[in-house]
């Protein structure tokens, strides 16, 4: 699995230097059976490409004999055990990273942003794509199926800041992938209501957004937390 973005725009090319400060503060709490790669694949003048490359460790359950392995079920196994880990990628990799370079202007501008992401366990047709980015200004692109499997890329472009972008395929992404994670403890709901605000309170979807995390919305917000004494 990876999600790849692309900016655009004047200084760029500068995101690579703060790329560059992530690795003495990433916080990669390596995932089970994956590993993480964070890395620039372009950069000039007004444009840079870096993508976060999370990759399966070989499944020891599967037979070592080429001609008893069925690839497209191993492909399709390695896709599902990915695909709810994804949000565990995205914020050990830049969560607690990007924190400490809030104040960094670069990370307030709005660049013309694309964001990738493959493979997704989602089916080709689900609504829920474009319903969940659109309203967020984005133009939405799926293409499938992904070596023949009920799985997509989902291709996201629109003018955001790299922060935004990374919140809302957080968010959004696990709220419409088929391979869903056990319930979230009451800590990750608080961790996924911090990154909700303040888009999602104005987000036509938010209550099936709540409910794809069996959340109420109130939850997903945080409010019944901080209401809680």
């Amino acid at each position: 699995m990876y999600l790849r973005i692309t900016a655009q725009g004047a200084r760029a090319e500068d995101l690579g230097g703060l790329l560059g400060k992530l690795p003495a503060r990433f916080v990669v709490r390596q995932p089970p059976s994956a590993r993480l790669r964070l890395i620039v694949e372009a950069s000039q003048p007004g444009s840079i490409t870096f993508t976060l490359l999370a990759y399966p460790e070989p499944a020891s359950e599967w037979p070592n004999e080429p001609e008893k392995l069925d690839i497209l079920d191993y492909v399709l196994t390695r896709v599902e055990a990915l695909s709810p880990l994804f949000r565990s990628f995205l914020d050990s990799a830049f969560g607690a990273a990007l924190r400490p370079l809030a104040r960094e202007e670069l990370l307030r501008t709005r660049f013309d942003l694309q964001a990738e992401i493959a493979p997704l366990a989602v089916n080709f047709r689900n609504p829920r794509l474009k319903g969940y980015f659109e309203p967020l200004g984005y133009r939405v692109e799926v293409e499938s199926p992904i070596f023949g499997l009920d799985a997509v890329l989902l291709r996201v472009a629109g003018v955001q800041t790299v922060p935004d972008v990374l919140r809302h395929m957080f968010v959004l992404v696990p709220a419409v992938d088929r391979a869903k994670s056990p319930p979230l403890t009451r800590a990750e709901a608080s961790r996924l209501g911090e990154v909700c605000q303040p888009w999602l309170g104005k987000h036509p979807k938010r209550e099936a957004i709540a409910r794809s995390y069996r959340l109420r919305l109130a939850t997903l917000l945080n409010r019944d937390i901080l209401a809680t004494p």
